[in-house]
């Protein structure tokens, strides 16, 4: 019950916030989505950050893009969640490679995952042992 009452309560602020006018940031959408994760509507994390562009945010934030890529994992989306893995600009954290290699192998996409870890360690991104326990 108190999943359930996180993520509501999430949604319920950005829809309060919207309706009175007070604009969110990244780290407003990104609090929602990581709520919805937890309480496993990963399809309702993923509708948060599509929102993001009708509010002109930033979707290249790894606070944003990080439990995007974890919904994906939660909801065996792996190519959206490859999408979003190299879509990220600048450098890539650990927990980024760790959700996308995830939902690949989740999606019985090893093979896709072996080719994340091959192309952080060109972006000089150093996998975790998760990181590849996962990939295996």
């Amino acid at each position: 019950a108190a999943r359930t009452a996180q993520w509501s309560a999430a949604l319920a602020m950005l829809d309060s916030a919207h309706a009175a006018g007070i604009s969110q940031d990244e780290i407003g959408y990104s609090a929602a989505m990581h709520s919805c994760v937890k309480a496993r509507r990963w399809h309702l994390a993923l509708d948060l950050f599509a929102a993001l562009g009708m509010q002109r945010l930033d979707g290249s934030s790894q606070v944003v893009v990080n439990p995007a890529i974890s919904a994906c994992e939660a909801g065996h989306q792996w190519q959206l969640a490859l999408a979003l893995f190299t879509g990220i600009g600048g450098a890539i954290q650990a927990d980024s490679l760790n959700a996308a290699a995830s939902a690949c192998s989740k999606g019985y996409h090893w093979q896709q995952a072996l080719t994340l870890i091959g192309t952080s360690l060109e972006r000089r991104v150093r996998p975790s042992t998760l990181t590849m326990v996962v990939a295996l």
